[in-house]
């Protein structure tokens, strides 16, 4: 009972219930039960860790999605504008055909070019807000890698956790002895404590 880990009893009598069981931190009736229950507290810790992973691809697909959104609108947006800016200079075109006729070739020369650099401009614009638009969603989807856990272990950090699934974050939680599971991106390595110093302060 005065154990600092949690003791776990499977005697194997059925039919008994013994000092040990009363003491443990859990019984089972048998070896096996307990074993199941391991098993159990494993497969649980497995579900949690891949619910959070899929939280977060959930995260990130959302805001994927809205920042698709948020360009569609503005490509219609630009699109409309463009085709009324278009309009605008047809009519514009069409008066300047009437005019024209009346007018030096002088005038149709400079009323061309006038047109072009406007056609230009209105290219450079459309393409200019294109461009800052999918920087932007770039920018968002290697934030979203960022944060991917899976992407943090690829990247060479580990995650330590104590036999009882919590992750270890100061040297204080592991006394000499304990047994620690660390996960890795590609596996987990289950190692055993011979030595631990706590940097000093200052």
């Amino acid at each position: 009972a005065a154990m600092d880990k949690p003791v776990l009893s499977g005697i194997g009598h059925e039919i008994n219930l013994s000092v040990t069981d009363l003491t443990a931190h859990t019984f089972a009736k048998t070896p096996t039960a307990v074993a199941q229950f391991l098993i159990a507290r494993v497969d649980a810790f497995l579900t949690e860790l891949e619910a959070r992973r899929r939280t977060v691809l959930d995260l990130a697909q959302d805001m994927l999605d809205q920042q698709n959104a948020r360009l569609k609108r503005r490509a219609g947006l630009l699109h409309n504008s463009t085709l009324g800016y278009l309009k605008e200079h047809q009519q514009k075109m069409i008066l300047y055909r009437e005019v024209l006729k009346q007018r030096p070739q002088r005038f149709l020369t400079d009323a061309r070019r006038s047109l072009d650099l406007a056609a230009t401009g209105l290219v450079r614009a459309a393409g200019t807000r294109v461009f800052n638009a999918q920087e932007k969603l770039k920018a968002y989807e290697k934030m979203i890698a960022i944060v991917d856990p899976v992407n943090t272990l690829k990247r060479g950090f580990s995650i330590t956790r104590s036999s009882n699934g919590g992750a270890v974050t100061r040297v204080d939680q592991i006394p000499v002895k304990a047994t620690l599971v660390t996960q890795l991106s590609d596996g987990e390595i289950t190692s055993r404590v011979t030595d631990v110093k706590k940097t000093p302060k200052g």
